[in-house]
Protein backbone atom coordinates (compact mmCIF):
# COMPACT_ATOMS: atom_id res chain seq x y z
CA UNK A 1 0.00 0.00 0.00
CA UNK A 2 2.89 2.35 0.74
CA UNK A 3 4.33 1.72 -2.73
CA UNK A 4 0.92 2.37 -4.29
CA UNK A 5 0.75 5.68 -2.43
CA UNK A 6 4.15 6.62 -3.84
CA UNK A 7 2.90 5.95 -7.36
CA UNK A 8 -0.24 7.98 -6.67
CA UNK A 9 1.82 10.79 -5.07
CA UNK A 10 -0.43 10.65 -2.00
CA UNK A 11 1.84 11.81 0.82
CA UNK A 12 -0.72 11.40 3.62
CA UNK A 13 -1.54 7.80 2.72
CA UNK A 14 2.13 7.04 2.20
CA UNK A 15 3.04 8.17 5.72
CA UNK A 16 0.09 6.24 7.15
CA UNK A 17 1.07 2.93 5.55
CA UNK A 18 4.83 3.40 5.90
CA UNK A 19 4.31 4.00 9.61
CA UNK A 20 2.95 0.47 9.96
CA UNK A 21 6.16 -1.08 8.59
CA UNK A 22 8.29 -2.42 11.44
CA UNK A 23 11.45 -3.54 9.62
CA UNK A 24 13.89 -0.62 9.72
CA UNK A 25 15.58 -1.40 6.38
CA UNK A 26 12.27 -1.81 4.59
CA UNK A 27 10.91 1.41 6.05
CA UNK A 28 14.12 3.29 5.17
CA UNK A 29 13.84 2.04 1.60
CA UNK A 30 10.23 3.19 1.42
CA UNK A 31 11.16 6.65 2.67
CA UNK A 32 13.91 6.93 0.08
CA UNK A 33 11.55 5.68 -2.64
CA UNK A 34 9.34 8.69 -1.89
CA UNK A 35 12.18 11.16 -1.40
CA UNK A 36 14.28 10.42 -4.49
CA UNK A 37 11.65 11.21 -7.17
CA UNK A 38 10.84 14.38 -5.24
CA UNK A 39 14.52 15.32 -5.28
CA UNK A 40 14.76 14.69 -9.02
CA UNK A 41 11.64 16.73 -9.81
CA UNK A 42 12.11 19.36 -7.07
CA UNK A 43 8.65 18.55 -5.64
CA UNK A 44 7.41 18.22 -2.03
CA UNK A 45 10.88 19.25 -0.87
CA UNK A 46 10.03 19.84 2.79
CA UNK A 47 8.31 16.48 3.29
CA UNK A 48 10.84 14.65 1.12
CA UNK A 49 13.70 16.09 3.17
CA UNK A 50 12.09 14.94 6.43
CA UNK A 51 11.53 11.42 5.09
CA UNK A 52 15.00 11.25 3.60
CA UNK A 53 16.56 12.15 6.95
CA UNK A 54 14.41 9.47 8.60
CA UNK A 55 15.75 6.89 6.13
CA UNK A 56 19.31 7.71 7.23
CA UNK A 57 18.41 7.55 10.92
CA UNK A 58 16.74 4.16 10.43
CA UNK A 59 19.83 2.71 8.76
CA UNK A 60 21.98 3.91 11.66
CA UNK A 61 19.55 2.30 14.12
CA UNK A 62 19.57 -0.94 12.13
CA UNK A 63 23.33 -1.26 12.63
CA UNK A 64 22.71 -1.88 16.32
CA UNK A 65 20.06 -4.52 15.70
CA UNK A 66 20.23 -8.26 15.17
CA UNK A 67 21.73 -9.62 11.97
CA UNK A 68 18.96 -11.02 9.72
CA UNK A 69 19.23 -14.75 9.00
CA UNK A 70 19.75 -14.17 5.27
CA UNK A 71 23.15 -12.54 5.95
CA UNK A 72 26.09 -14.87 6.47
CA UNK A 73 27.94 -12.52 8.83
CA UNK A 74 27.77 -9.23 10.73
CA UNK A 75 30.31 -7.72 8.31
CA UNK A 76 28.17 -8.59 5.30
CA UNK A 77 25.15 -7.04 7.01
CA UNK A 78 27.00 -3.82 7.87
CA UNK A 79 28.32 -3.50 4.31
CA UNK A 80 24.77 -3.82 3.02
CA UNK A 81 23.64 -1.08 5.40
CA UNK A 82 26.59 1.12 4.39
CA UNK A 83 25.59 0.83 0.73
CA UNK A 84 21.99 1.72 1.58
CA UNK A 85 23.14 4.66 3.72
CA UNK A 86 25.27 5.99 0.86
CA UNK A 87 22.34 5.80 -1.57
CA UNK A 88 20.01 7.57 0.83
CA UNK A 89 22.68 10.17 1.72
CA UNK A 90 22.91 11.00 -1.99
CA UNK A 91 19.15 11.65 -1.99
CA UNK A 92 19.31 13.77 1.16
CA UNK A 93 22.22 15.80 -0.20
CA UNK A 94 20.34 16.62 -3.40
CA UNK A 95 17.29 17.74 -1.43
CA UNK A 96 19.48 20.00 0.72
CA UNK A 97 21.12 21.40 -2.42
CA UNK A 98 17.74 22.29 -3.92
CA UNK A 99 17.03 24.30 -0.77
CA UNK A 100 20.32 26.19 -0.97
CA UNK A 101 22.09 24.31 1.83
CA UNK A 102 25.16 23.30 -0.18
CA UNK A 103 27.49 23.06 2.82
CA UNK A 104 25.40 20.34 4.48
CA UNK A 105 24.71 18.77 1.08
CA UNK A 106 28.46 18.38 0.60
CA UNK A 107 28.84 16.78 4.04
CA UNK A 108 26.30 14.08 3.16
CA UNK A 109 27.59 13.61 -0.38
CA UNK A 110 31.02 12.95 1.15
CA UNK A 111 29.41 10.05 3.03
CA UNK A 112 28.09 8.67 -0.27
CA UNK A 113 31.35 9.21 -2.13
CA UNK A 114 32.65 5.63 -2.02
CA UNK A 115 29.47 4.37 -3.71
CA UNK A 116 28.90 7.24 -6.16
CA UNK A 117 27.90 6.47 -9.73
CA UNK A 118 28.63 8.97 -12.52
CA UNK A 119 25.67 11.18 -11.56
CA UNK A 120 26.67 11.07 -7.89
CA UNK A 121 30.20 12.08 -8.84
CA UNK A 122 28.79 15.05 -10.74
CA UNK A 123 26.78 16.15 -7.71
CA UNK A 124 29.83 15.79 -5.47
CA UNK A 125 31.94 18.05 -7.69
CA UNK A 126 29.05 20.51 -7.97
CA UNK A 127 28.73 20.84 -4.19
CA UNK A 128 32.49 21.22 -3.77
CA UNK A 129 32.53 23.97 -6.37
CA UNK A 130 29.50 25.79 -4.94
CA UNK A 131 31.01 25.81 -1.43
CA UNK A 132 34.26 27.36 -2.64
CA UNK A 133 36.37 24.20 -2.45
CA UNK A 134 37.73 24.78 -5.95
CA UNK A 135 41.13 23.14 -5.52
CA UNK A 136 39.58 19.99 -4.09
CA UNK A 137 36.84 20.05 -6.73
CA UNK A 138 39.52 20.22 -9.43
CA UNK A 139 41.58 17.38 -7.93
CA UNK A 140 38.56 15.12 -7.40
CA UNK A 141 37.17 15.85 -10.87
CA UNK A 142 40.55 15.09 -12.42
CA UNK A 143 40.61 11.74 -10.63
CA UNK A 144 37.06 10.89 -11.74
CA UNK A 145 37.83 11.73 -15.38
CA UNK A 146 40.94 9.53 -15.30
CA UNK A 147 38.80 6.67 -14.01
CA UNK A 148 36.37 7.13 -16.90
CA UNK A 149 33.45 7.90 -14.57
CA UNK A 150 32.73 11.50 -15.58
CA UNK A 151 29.59 12.89 -17.18
CA UNK A 152 29.73 15.65 -19.79
CA UNK A 153 28.39 18.07 -17.17
CA UNK A 154 31.22 17.18 -14.79
CA UNK A 155 33.71 17.87 -17.58
CA UNK A 156 32.09 21.26 -18.12
CA UNK A 157 32.63 22.09 -14.44
CA UNK A 158 36.22 20.83 -14.73
CA UNK A 159 36.82 23.12 -17.72
CA UNK A 160 35.57 26.11 -15.72
CA UNK A 161 37.84 25.16 -12.80
CA UNK A 162 40.81 24.67 -15.14
CA UNK A 163 40.37 28.24 -16.38
CA UNK A 164 39.60 29.87 -13.02
CA UNK A 165 42.56 28.18 -11.33
CA UNK A 166 44.80 29.33 -14.21
CA UNK A 167 46.31 25.95 -15.00
CA UNK A 168 49.18 25.80 -17.49
CA UNK A 169 48.60 24.75 -21.09
CA UNK A 170 45.35 24.41 -22.99
CA UNK A 171 42.32 22.67 -21.54
CA UNK A 172 41.78 20.72 -24.75
CA UNK A 173 45.25 19.17 -24.58
CA UNK A 174 44.91 18.27 -20.92
CA UNK A 175 41.40 16.78 -21.12
CA UNK A 176 42.51 14.69 -24.11
CA UNK A 177 45.35 13.32 -21.98
CA UNK A 178 42.98 12.42 -19.13
CA UNK A 179 40.44 10.80 -21.46
CA UNK A 180 43.18 8.76 -23.12
CA UNK A 181 44.21 7.46 -19.70
CA UNK A 182 40.56 6.61 -18.95
CA UNK A 183 40.19 4.71 -22.22
CA UNK A 184 43.39 2.75 -21.64
CA UNK A 185 42.21 1.83 -18.14
CA UNK A 186 38.83 0.70 -19.47
CA UNK A 187 40.43 -1.36 -22.23
CA UNK A 188 42.79 -3.02 -19.75
CA UNK A 189 39.86 -3.97 -17.51
CA UNK A 190 37.87 -5.44 -20.40
CA UNK A 191 40.91 -7.31 -21.71
CA UNK A 192 40.93 -9.28 -18.46
CA UNK A 193 37.23 -10.10 -18.93
CA UNK A 194 37.50 -11.49 -22.47
CA UNK A 195 35.99 -14.96 -22.93
CA UNK A 196 35.27 -17.23 -25.89
CA UNK A 197 32.08 -19.30 -25.59
CA UNK A 198 29.84 -20.38 -28.50
CA UNK A 199 26.77 -18.16 -28.51
CA UNK A 200 23.45 -20.07 -28.41
CA UNK A 201 21.64 -19.78 -31.73
CA UNK A 202 18.34 -17.92 -31.92
CA UNK A 203 15.75 -16.74 -34.41
CA UNK A 204 13.33 -14.16 -33.02
CA UNK A 205 10.70 -11.79 -34.37
CA UNK A 206 11.28 -8.03 -34.20
CA UNK A 207 8.82 -5.13 -33.88
CA UNK A 208 8.25 -5.14 -37.65
CA UNK A 209 7.36 -8.83 -37.67
CA UNK A 210 10.66 -9.78 -39.32
CA UNK A 211 12.68 -12.82 -38.29
CA UNK A 212 16.21 -12.08 -37.10
CA UNK A 213 18.65 -14.93 -36.52
CA UNK A 214 22.15 -14.96 -35.10
CA UNK A 215 23.24 -17.18 -38.00
CA UNK A 216 22.31 -14.44 -40.48
CA UNK A 217 24.77 -12.09 -38.78
CA UNK A 218 27.87 -14.25 -39.20
CA UNK A 219 30.96 -12.11 -39.75
CA UNK A 220 29.55 -9.18 -37.78
CA UNK A 221 30.05 -8.01 -34.21
CA UNK A 222 26.69 -8.32 -32.43
CA UNK A 223 25.75 -6.40 -29.28
CA UNK A 224 22.91 -8.34 -27.65
CA UNK A 225 21.10 -6.39 -24.92
CA UNK A 226 18.50 -8.15 -22.72
CA UNK A 227 15.91 -5.80 -21.23
CA UNK A 228 12.32 -5.17 -20.09
CA UNK A 229 10.26 -2.00 -19.76
CA UNK A 230 9.89 -2.50 -15.98
CA UNK A 231 13.67 -2.72 -15.47
CA UNK A 232 14.92 0.64 -14.15
CA UNK A 233 18.62 0.12 -14.95
CA UNK A 234 17.70 -1.13 -18.45
CA UNK A 235 15.72 2.03 -19.16
CA UNK A 236 18.44 4.21 -17.60
CA UNK A 237 21.06 2.69 -19.91
CA UNK A 238 19.07 3.27 -23.12
CA UNK A 239 20.05 6.91 -23.85
CA UNK A 240 23.68 5.74 -23.74
CA UNK A 241 22.89 2.73 -25.92
CA UNK A 242 21.16 5.04 -28.40
CA UNK A 243 24.33 7.15 -28.56
CA UNK A 244 26.53 4.07 -28.98
CA UNK A 245 24.28 2.74 -31.74
CA UNK A 246 24.29 6.12 -33.50
CA UNK A 247 28.09 6.17 -33.37
CA UNK A 248 28.23 2.87 -35.27
CA UNK A 249 25.17 3.48 -37.48
CA UNK A 250 27.26 3.76 -40.66
CA UNK A 251 29.23 0.61 -39.85
CA UNK A 252 27.65 -2.51 -41.39
CA UNK A 253 29.96 -4.77 -39.36
CA UNK A 254 28.45 -3.79 -35.98
CA UNK A 255 24.85 -4.78 -35.15
CA UNK A 256 22.80 -3.86 -32.06
CA UNK A 257 19.91 -6.13 -31.01
CA UNK A 258 17.65 -5.45 -28.01
CA UNK A 259 15.97 -8.62 -26.75
CA UNK A 260 12.82 -7.91 -24.76
CA UNK A 261 12.46 -10.64 -22.15
CA UNK A 262 10.77 -11.36 -18.80
CA UNK A 263 7.91 -9.13 -19.97
CA UNK A 264 4.72 -10.84 -18.81
CA UNK A 265 1.87 -8.44 -19.60
CA UNK A 266 -0.99 -9.85 -21.66
CA UNK A 267 -0.59 -6.86 -24.00
CA UNK A 268 3.19 -7.22 -24.08
CA UNK A 269 3.64 -6.10 -27.68
CA UNK A 270 1.67 -2.89 -27.10
CA UNK A 271 3.62 -2.15 -23.90
CA UNK A 272 6.92 -2.57 -25.74
CA UNK A 273 5.99 -0.75 -28.96
CA UNK A 274 4.45 2.15 -27.02
CA UNK A 275 7.59 2.44 -24.88
CA UNK A 276 9.93 2.48 -27.89
CA UNK A 277 7.71 4.95 -29.76
CA UNK A 278 7.39 7.28 -26.77
CA UNK A 279 11.16 7.36 -26.24
CA UNK A 280 11.83 7.62 -30.00
CA UNK A 281 14.51 4.92 -29.86
CA UNK A 282 15.72 3.45 -33.14
CA UNK A 283 16.36 0.02 -31.64
CA UNK A 284 15.92 -3.30 -33.42
CA UNK A 285 13.86 -4.93 -30.66
CA UNK A 286 13.38 -8.71 -30.68
CA UNK A 287 10.74 -10.55 -28.66
CA UNK A 288 12.14 -13.43 -26.61
CA UNK A 289 9.78 -16.42 -26.79
CA UNK A 290 8.04 -17.92 -23.78
CA UNK A 291 8.96 -21.51 -23.01
CA UNK A 292 6.27 -23.91 -24.26
CA UNK A 293 6.51 -26.17 -21.19
CA UNK A 294 6.96 -23.42 -18.59
CA UNK A 295 5.44 -20.04 -19.61
CA UNK A 296 7.15 -18.36 -16.64
CA UNK A 297 10.46 -18.81 -18.45
CA UNK A 298 11.77 -17.33 -21.68
CA UNK A 299 13.80 -19.36 -24.17
CA UNK A 300 16.73 -17.25 -25.33
CA UNK A 301 17.49 -15.48 -22.05
CA UNK A 302 17.56 -18.93 -20.41
CA UNK A 303 19.88 -20.30 -23.11
CA UNK A 304 22.28 -17.44 -22.37
CA UNK A 305 22.03 -18.17 -18.62
CA UNK A 306 21.12 -14.61 -17.70
CA UNK A 307 20.50 -14.03 -13.98
CA UNK A 308 19.49 -10.37 -14.12
CA UNK A 309 18.93 -7.54 -16.54
CA UNK A 310 20.25 -5.47 -18.13
CA UNK A 311 22.82 -7.94 -19.43
CA UNK A 312 24.75 -7.41 -22.64
CA UNK A 313 26.68 -9.97 -24.66
CA UNK A 314 29.21 -9.00 -27.31
CA UNK A 315 29.42 -11.72 -29.96
CA UNK A 316 32.23 -11.83 -32.53
CA UNK A 317 32.00 -12.62 -36.23
CA UNK A 318 32.58 -16.32 -35.57
CA UNK A 319 29.54 -16.55 -33.31
CA UNK A 320 31.42 -16.64 -30.01
CA UNK A 321 30.51 -14.66 -26.89
CA UNK A 322 33.56 -12.53 -26.10
CA UNK A 323 32.19 -10.24 -23.40
CA UNK A 324 29.36 -10.23 -20.87
CA UNK A 325 28.39 -6.94 -19.23
CA UNK A 326 25.84 -6.89 -16.41
CA UNK A 327 24.07 -3.78 -15.13
CA UNK A 328 24.24 -0.08 -15.97
CA UNK A 329 27.56 1.79 -15.81
CA UNK A 330 25.88 4.92 -14.46
CA UNK A 331 26.10 7.41 -17.33
CA UNK A 332 25.54 7.74 -21.06
CA UNK A 333 29.25 8.40 -21.52
CA UNK A 334 30.09 5.28 -19.52
CA UNK A 335 27.84 3.13 -21.71
CA UNK A 336 29.42 4.43 -24.92
CA UNK A 337 32.96 3.92 -23.58
CA UNK A 338 32.07 0.41 -22.44
CA UNK A 339 30.79 -0.52 -25.91
CA UNK A 340 33.74 1.23 -27.59
CA UNK A 341 36.28 -0.63 -25.48
CA UNK A 342 34.80 -4.05 -26.18
CA UNK A 343 34.42 -3.46 -29.92
CA UNK A 344 37.94 -2.06 -30.23
CA UNK A 345 39.39 -5.12 -28.52
CA UNK A 346 37.61 -7.44 -30.96
CA UNK A 347 38.32 -5.43 -34.09
CA UNK A 348 40.34 -2.24 -33.55
CA UNK A 349 39.56 -0.96 -37.03
CA UNK A 350 35.82 -1.03 -36.29
CA UNK A 351 35.98 1.15 -33.17
CA UNK A 352 34.74 4.67 -33.71
CA UNK A 353 33.86 4.23 -37.39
Amino acid sequence: MANASIQAKNADKFELYAGKVTNKQTKANLYNSFAWPSAEKKENLELATQLSKKSLDLIEEAKNGEVPVYFSSKDEYIKSLDRAYAMYADTYALLLHHQGNNKEALAYQEKAKAYNDASGNERYITYLNLTGNKDKAYAEAEKIIKEGKATDSLKTIFKTLYTSLKKEGTYETYIAKLEKAALEKERAEWTKKMISIPAPAFSLTNLKGEKVSLASLKGKIVILDYWATWCGPCVASFPGMQKAMAKYSANPNVVFLFVNTWQNEDNREKVVTDFIAEKKYQFNVLYDTKNAKDPSKFDVVSAYKVDGIPTKFIIDGDGNIRFKAVGFSGSDEGVVKEIDSMISLLAPKESGK
